[in-house]
This record gives structure tokens, C-alpha cells and sequence, in this order.
């Protein structure tokens, strides 16, 4: 795997997205929003690897179908996973108010990517949220 993309969008809220690249035999870099904020730094190797074990070993994503939706809701969620292989090869996981077997574990993946690392409780340096602080009522 040369790069995996998570991007996630609930309506009416900011979207946020994970990327990271191996770009190098050992740089890997992330690149992460949400709406927290923007977060760029490097990955260990050991948390690249933990990824990749995460996302084959326990979630399967080989027997993940390409895509889930449900046209019966109209404002909801779009998710997109995106994993750049190898060789060009590309493998991409999406859907619109469906999801995947281990839907909720896919996200718990990704958190901590989504958090600033001077801030392991929240992430931001901000207190955590209520659900009442959100202009929208989300989170």
C-alpha cells in the first residue's frame, strides 16, 4: 500500500479527511482535516504498519463491497476509502447513508489521525465540544 484516503462528510457539518503517503522507504506523511482544524506531520512507521494490520487484518476490506448507498435518505453521510496499492492499482470504498461491516471501527482507525498530537484529549488545544456548542447540533 503506497497511500490510504478517508474522507467523511456529515450534512451540514465541515467534512474531514485523513490522507497519508508513503512517500519514501521510511517518510510517510499525513495530512488531516476536520473541523477542529489542519493537521500535517510525519507517521512512525510502527503507526503505518498499525494501519495497514487495522485495515486488512481486522476490518477486511477485501470482502467489502465497492460501494453501499441508501436512496431513501436524502440529507445524510458520504464516506469515501480510498487505498492506493502498488503497481497504480487502486481500491476504492465509498457510499452515501450505507455502511460497510465495521463501519464504526473503520472511524475509530482514523481518530486519532484526526487529533493534533500536543493535545491527546481533544486534539485541537479547545475543549471537547458539546453537543449543543456545534451551530448545527452535530457531532
Amino acid at each position: 500500500m503506497t497511500s490510504v484516503r478517508f474522507f467523511d462528510w456529515q450534512f451540514n457539518d465541515i467534512p474531514s479527511s485523513v490522507v497519508i503517503k508513503k512517500t519514501g522507504e521510511k517518510t510517510i506523511s499525513l495530512e488531516a482535516s476536520s473541523p477542529d482544524g489542519f493537521i500535517k506531520r510525519e507517521l512512525r512507521e510502527a503507526e503505518w504498519k498499525r494501519l495497514l494490520d487495522r485495515l486488512y487484518g481486522r476490518l477486511y476490506l477485501h470482502e467489502w463491497k465497492k460501494r453501499y448507498d441508501n436512496p431513501l435518505v436524502l440529507d445524510g453521510e458520504e464516506w469515501e476509502l480510498e487505498i492506493n496499492l502498488t503497481g497504480g492499482r487502486i481500491r476504492t470504498y465509498k457510499g452515501t447513508n450505507a455502511y460497510p461491516p465495521y463501519w464504526m471501527e473503520l472511524q475509530e482507525v482514523f481518530k486519532p489521525f484526526l487529533k493534533r498530537p500536543d493535545d491527546p484529549l481533544r486534539g485541537s488545544g479547545q475543549p471537547a465540544r458539546n453537543k449543543g456548542d456545534h451551530p448545527n447540533g452535530f457531532r
